[in-house]
């Protein structure tokens, strides 16, 4: 149930959509081939699944059943648009028929990604001040200042229109992801603390006051029912889950559990979900129209998260194999990716249409997977072949060259040691 605090986080499930929507091409930048699959129910919870009561269920997806000139699932409520059900691949926050429901956090929270970012890194290329003074307010108004600051927990995350306990809402099924990019704040701070030497702009309360945040975030990431649950996926909602627990850990100098979530964590994540062939299974089987995004995206995660899984000390997650699946590995999936990454190879995806800008982000990729093997010749080789271009989740709208550029000519970027030493 909705706390009714302006302090809770608010977002509406990513890829769900009112029951009486219709995919448009000449209005979203969408292609509307998939818009009708069948998907999961991710509605029909068990009651036990959210503890407190009886919850109001739904029957579930049967599918686009034509009704007139509109495609809508069985059991829609055409006046209302209720329950939301599933188009996975369709980003509901990309389109102009949904556009409310870009004033809720979801986008808030991204925005402030992207705000201090680029802000962070202008202040420390630039070393002008006013750019570190905004990065820091901006972490102060979202996560600090009483009057504005964020409940440390996402208990109101990707919620369910429709699918709900009294209230209209249902609890979502997928919470962390709206943190996902979390791993960039974090590393943002760190920059902030190291160049503020002297905590003139990023004070010592607000150092504590932080790490109290993120403390009390880390336990209801690891320890409440849907931390818990994300926890458990094995896709690339579960890696970006790992990632973030262990930027976390790390951030607040816990070696004992980073190392503890590097063991638990990254070593299922690279057994289950990279085949023997190094292929993605559970991302080029999604369904919908985006197979090589999902791809693309979960391996930068994999990646990221064997270098965080380095830094704790705990294995050499760049060269671990599996012992029951000795094939896969990081390197086995980025050799298997590699001939994609290019203007010729975008052609030749077998899951679903790719368009080239879509590849601009194998420059990122494998310029740090040339990093994390030893400046391997081969990886960045790939990356300068793969054509620039703009992918903001990636490059914060600074375009992927520049970005690649910036970031990984910075060496206090690469590694936790540089970090500490500046060396």
């Amino acid at each position: 149930m909705v706390t009714g605090s302006k302090h809770d986080y608010f977002s509406i499930a990513s890829y769900y959509w009112p029951c009486t929507a219709q995919c448009n091409s000449s209005i979203e930048p969408f292609n509307c081939s998939e818009w009708c699959q069948p998907q999961n129910n991710f509605c029909n919870y068990s009651a036990e699944y959210f503890a407190g009561g009886t919850h109001g269920q739904w029957d579930g997806w049967e599918g686009c059943t034509l009704r007139g000139d509109l495609a809508v699932p069985t059991h829609c409520n055409l006046t209302t648009g209720l329950p939301w059900v599933p188009h996975d691949g369709y980003s509901v926050y990309a389109a102009e028929q949904t556009a409310w429901v870009r004033y809720l956090d979801r986008d808030t929270v991204d925005d402030l990604w992207e705000a201090v970012v680029p802000l962070t890194l202008a202040w420390w290329v630039t070393n002008d001040a006013k750019y570190l003074e905004r990065s820091a307010f901006l972490f102060r108004y979202f996560f600090l200042s009483p009057a504005t600051a964020m409940t440390p927990n996402l208990d109101f995350a990707q919620t369910l229109p429709g699918c709900h306990d009294g209230t209209g809402f249902q609890k979502g099924w997928a919470e962390t992801v709206d943190f996902a990019r979390f791993t960039y704040g974090l590393s943002c701070i760190q920059l902030l603390e190291y160049g503020d030497e002297h905590a003139e702009v990023w004070t010592a309360s607000d150092r504590a006051g932080m790490r109290t945040w993120v403390s009390a975030f880390l336990d209801w990431w690891l320890h409440s029912l849907h931390g818990a649950e994300a926890r458990k996926k094995s896709n690339n909602e579960g890696t970006a889950y790992t990632n973030t627990a262990l930027a976390m850990a790390l951030y607040l100098q816990n070696s004992s559990l980073a190392q503890e979530i590097a063991m638990q964590d990254g070593k299922k994540h690279i057994e289950v979900q990279i085949a023997a062939d190094g292929r993605l299974p559970q991302e080029d089987d999604e369904p919908g129209p985006a197979s090589f995004g999902y791809h693309l995206g979960d391996l930068w995660l994999l990646l990221i998260m064997a270098r965080g899984c380095n830094m704790t000390g705990a294995f050499d997650a760049f060269n671990w194999h599996s012992p029951t699946n000795a094939s896969a590995s990081i390197r086995t999936a980025l050799d298997w990716l590699a001939p994609y990454c290019s203007q010729s190879g975008v052609k030749r995806w077998p899951y679903d249409k790719v368009e080239a800008p879509q590849i601009c982000p194998c420059m990122e990729l494998y310029r740090i997977a040339s990093l994390s093997f030893d400046n391997n010749k081969t990886y960045e080789k790939i990356a300068e072949a793969a054509p620039d271009g703009f992918a903001s989740v990636y490059d914060f709208g600074l375009g992927m060259k520049a970005w690649t550029h910036l970031v990984y000519g910075l060496p206090l970027m690469n590694t936790s040691s540089d970090l500490k030493t500046g060396d």
